[in-house]
């Protein structure tokens, strides 16, 4: 892995460890009554699955299409 692949690892990690947090915080700190917290954290906490599933999917694909340019620069 490159350099520049570590870093933007790193940055997406950050982003990512940056937006739990401050979802958590936010619905934390809310004025809202036990019950509406819990629905918004079940509403926020399957907006994230769905988020992190979909980044996930973008860097296998990456993943895959790096493998592929490495292998055929092997191959030359």
């Amino acid at each position: 892995m490159s350099k520049e692949e570590g870093g933007i690892l790193k940055f997406v990690f950050g982003l990512f460890s940056g937006m739990i947090s401050g979802i958590a915080i936010g619905l934390l700190l809310a004025p809202k009554k036990g019950e509406e917290f819990r629905e918004d954290l079940k509403i926020k906490s399957m907006e994230l699955k769905d988020l992190t599933k979909e980044k996930l999917s973008e860097f296998q694909n990456q993943g895959r299409v790096q493998a592929k340019k490495f292998a055929n620069t092997v191959q030359e």
